[in-house]
């Protein structure tokens, strides 16, 4: 391996070099053999984990996860194979580092755990951020009971009501297992890579997979496949890097190596200068010394060329802030590590790298996409990107949960009740990693994320001023790698959250924790007696058992097996889910269906009773068995009822628009048998489940407001919950105003439906459009519910109304939006000229509305649509010399569109038949 500078990466250093008897000396070299296979295999583990972590989605998915965790099982069961893992202070540890990730740990898993116990004033106000959400849920037991189906107490889902120190606890637990798989990871780093040799081919590892994860999205860029990977379909919106899930995740996991590549030019110079003689391996053969010098000869220009092609990759990304965090901390590294513009050598490596970055640029076709979102590196464009008014939210969370946090992994559930304005997509994340962090694990998680700061910088800052004084470029070139990798975590976290994707974690982990190795000093191997005469106290004994490798390699091993049980079952209830996915096929509307995928979400909710997702999958099949009795019970009475009229959401509009005295007996003939009884009470108790293990999940509240009317319970409360969390899911938006609409709450209507209007559900607009007409009027509408981008849908609404003879109103509320899009001075002039200028049109005030046709022309006299509506206002209006005009000027502007041909057509036949 030519960046490591050695021929066997994995040779560990001898264990002693005394001079010892013979059969002692046997001995030696036989642990010594066996040491060296166990940490061969350690070394491999960790180079696996970063590998496959890397090219299985960035090790999202939970299937990666549960393979990640027996990789590193098995790691550290040949970790404690070894002699010097049991020896004291043999393998240098990171302490600092291993508590800091612990405690991380641990505070998450009390977040989670199953009783709280003397911590429940710590978490009484997170939980009462979810009180209000649960409250209701009495009501779907009452509802059941008067079913006939008497519920039963599940001691793990009253504790999910009662002592929440984590708002979703099966999401925190879910969370936690990529930082148990980082801590794991350092730990195997720690006995592995303890040789200055073994942690320069670490870092090679790391150059080189980041180079071929380059080449790989440069690939996609320029060809723009349908394949993520060799042999995967894309299934993510994004061309490269989407293996992530998140492709600025993707462009973060090439940060790191950049700053791998330039400690090994440093790390590489120094060795050059030191090295008198190669390598003992090297040299047993003739030539060796010449084959060594020529390895070091070419590992320079091989380092720049892949630092280049990593650089390249990153720009072929478009990660707006992955180009910000590298341009930042290229020049801070550069100013504080002295770099000087008159060394030859550096603008050579410059020049290199910009001559290849072109070279990329130009083959791959991203020339224009570069200057766009070059242009869009700008605090307008995050507001612009929606992240400033969702961090204003996320501020707000964070505060509503101190001190504890909402816990981990919860930021995207745990925001919906603060968010102030309706978006178009779920901020599952805080797009701003300090942000999240102090959300979800309050004033504990900040300690601990400001902790884990100060102690890299000092170790890092030490090591560059340690390596200075004593002049060892080794330890500086590892001290400006750790200087590097703060800086790439700490600026990219501010606008992204790429740091927590698994693959990024545990490349973190595994530098940061060889950065640790390298400054950590040795102790005196002959310590050991005085060492064990001074460990009387607890706390020396503590300290003590820090220092041995074995501790933290059983500690590794206990994390390890609790996430390994936790993804397996993870894996089963994601099996569950695929399983009973739910359609409209009414092949789901059959008892064969339904009884074996009711019988395997049983089995995983008995393995995850507080996974919200299975409890709702639980209660939409019960809902099926509930729909298969209806259509069963109206084949026996003769009743012509279709599959779709039993939907839940057709079920609510027929019960709520029927007149109050046939309410009672749909109520009735709804649950007139007992399997229609026994499904919609299992379905209930299935609701409630959902909502005690997940509050803030909207489509159980949406589920129960649609399922009360037909239980006998009150609608109102569920809306005001749904309403409460969906105001970036248009679906549920939608179906809340629908309800509203039907129980006569008009204020709720109007604010669920402009919403839902403002993110762009255009397949239910028509609906929502003319329902609200016939609650408010059109001036009404246009001020609180139309979209400001979209004013010609309420012309559209006075035209339907001017057609209509019944509408004796259309005149009076056509006046009211002349006046009252008049005074919208923010309005975009544009919109604005042409929406006066239509309403006039249909009001019958020709000239005004010409006029504002004229003026909007001028503002954009290329556009098509206001050009052909001033030619057709002319010709109403009567003046058809100028109509002519405009319609063959609009023929010769835009030969394309065949509208002007046919209206200059009929201009001439009228002007014909005039004469």
């Amino acid at each position: 391996m030519v960046f490591a500078g050695i021929s066997n990466p994995f040779r560990p250093v001898p264990l002693s070099d005394r001079r010892v008897p013979a059969h002692e000396s046997n001995r030696a070299a036989k642990n010594d053999r066996w040491d060296r296979s166990m940490l061969f295999g350690v070394r491999a583990v960790v180079l696996m984990m970063l590998v496959y972590a890397t090219w299985h989605y960035g090790g999202v998915h939970t299937v990666a996860q549960h393979r990640l965790c027996w990789f590193a099982f098995a790691g550290l069961l040949l970790a404690i194979g070894t002699q010097r893992c049991w020896q004291y202070q043999r393998v240098a540890i990171p302490k600092y580092f291993l508590l800091l990730a612990l405690a991380w740990i641990v505070y998450a898993i009390l977040q989670s755990a199953p009783g709280t116990g003397m911590l429940d004033v710590w978490f009484h106000r997170a939980h009462q951020q979810s009180t209000p959400f649960i409250e209701r849920t009495g009501e779907l037991v009452v509802a059941a009971e008067a079913l006939g189906y008497q519920a039963q107490r599940d001691a793990s889902l009253e504790f999910a009501a009662t002592a929440r120190g984590s708002s979703v606890a099966h999401a925190t637990r879910l969370a936690t297992v990529p930082y148990m798989l980082a801590l794991a990871v350092a730990v195997l780093t720690a006995i592995g890579f303890q040789s200055r040799r073994s942690r320069s081919f670490l870092l090679s590892a790391v150059v080189l997979n980041a180079a071929v994860l380059a080449v790989w999205g440069i690939i996609q860029r320029a060809g723009g496949g349908e394949q993520i990977l060799p042999g995967v379909e894309q299934q993510f919106r994004g061309v490269p890097f989407a293996s992530f899930i998140y492709k600025n995740a993707g462009a973060a996991a090439l940060l790191p190596a950049i700053a791998a590549a330039a400690g090994l030019a440093m790390i590489g110079s120094s060795t050059r200068r030191s090295a008198s003689c190669p390598p003992q391996n090297f040299s047993t053969q003739a030539g060796g010394n010449t084959h060594w010098n020529q390895l070091r000869t070419i590992r320079l220009p091989m380092l720049l060329f892949l630092s280049g092609l990593i650089v390249a990759g990153l720009i072929a990304s478009l990660s707006r802030g992955a180009w910000l965090t590298l341009l930042i901390t290229l020049l801070a590294v550069g100013v504080f590590s002295g770099v000087s513009l008159r060394n030859s050598r550096t603008w050579m490596a410059v020049c290199g790298i910009a001559a290849l970055l072109i070279a990329v640029t130009l083959t791959s076709g991203i020339t224009e996409d570069i200057k766009t979102r070059a242009g869009q590196v700008s605090l307008g464009r995050v507001s612009a990107d929606q992240r400033w008014g969702q961090w204003v939210d996320g501020f707000q969370t964070a505060l509503a949960n101190l001190p504890s946090g909402s816990g981990l992994g919860t930021y995207g559930y745990a925001s919906l009740p603060h968010q102030s304005e309706a978006r178009d997509y779920w901020f599952r994340e805080a797009h701003n990693q300090y942000l999240e962090v102090f959300t979800e694990t309050g004033i504990v998680g900040v300690l601990i994320v400001f902790c884990g700061i100060v102690w890299f910088a000092r170790l890092a800052l030490d090591m560059i001023r340690r390596g200075a004084k004593d002049q060892s470029q080794s330890m500086r070139g590892w001290g400006m790698i750790g200087i590097a990798l703060l800086m790439f975590a700490a600026i990219h976290s501010i606008v992204d959250f790429v740091i927590k994707i698994p693959a990024n974690l545990i490349c973190y982990s595994i530098l940061i924790t060889a950065v640790a190795v390298t400054r950590s000093r040795r102790a005196d191997r002959g310590n050991n007696a005085s060492h064990r005469a001074s460990t009387s106290g607890l706390r020396e004994r503590l300290v003590a058992g820090g220092n041995y490798a074995v501790t933290w390699a059983f500690l590794g091993l206990l994390v390890v097996a609790f996430a390994a049980r936790g993804t397996k079952h993870q894996l089963i209830g994601d099996a569950a889910l695929a399983a009973s996915q739910v359609t409209d096929s009414s092949e789901h509307l059959s008892d064969q269906w339904l009884e074996p995928r009711i019988a395997l979400l049983n089995d995983a909710i008995a393995r995850q009773p507080l996974r919200s997702q299975l409890h709702y999958r639980s209660a939409q099949l019960r809902l099926l068995q509930y729909r298969t009795g209806l259509l069963a019970m109206a084949g026996d009475q003769g009743i012509p009822l279709t599959a779709d009229q039993t939907r839940i959401e057709m079920l609510h509009a027929q019960f709520m628009s029927s007149p109050s005295s046939v309410r009672r007996s749909i109520h009735n003939q709804c649950t007139s048998t007992p399997r229609l009884r026994y499904s919609m009470a299992r379905s209930l108790l299935d609701l409630r489940r959902s909502i005690l293990c997940n509050p803030y999940d909207p489509q159980s509240h949406l589920f129960c407001a649609l399922t009360s009317p037909l239980v006998g319970t009150s609608t109102r409360g569920w809306i005001e919950t749904s309403s409460a969390l969906a105001s970036n899911n248009g679906e549920i938006l939608f179906h809340n105003g629908l309800m509203a609409y039907f129980a006569g709450d008009r204020q709720r209507m109007i604010d669920q439906w402009s919403k839902a209007l403002s993110i762009g559900r255009d397949e239910h607009r028509k609906i929502i459009l003319n329902l609200s007409s016939e609650r408010i009027s059109l001036p009404e509408m246009a001020e609180q519910m139309i979209p400001p981008d979209h004013p010609e849908w309420i012309v559209d609404l006075l035209r339907l109304r001017m057609d209509d003879p019944a509408q004796t109103t259309a005149n009076l509320e056509g006046r009211a939006l002349l006046d009252y899009f008049q005074r919208q001075s923010q309005l975009d002039p544009l919109a604005r000229h042409v929406t006066l200028a239509r309403i006039n049109d249909l009001l019958g005030r020709s000239d005004d509305g010409i006029s504002h046709w004229k003026a909007a022309i001028l503002l954009s006299p290329m556009d098509a649509r206001v050009r052909l509506g001033l030619t057709t206002s002319l010709q109403e209006s009567g003046e058809i010399d100028e109509a002519l005009d405009q319609a063959v000027l609009g023929q010769r502007l835009f030969p394309e569109d065949s509208r002007f041909e046919r209206l200059a057509v009929s201009i001439r036949r009228e002007i014909g038949n005039r004469h």
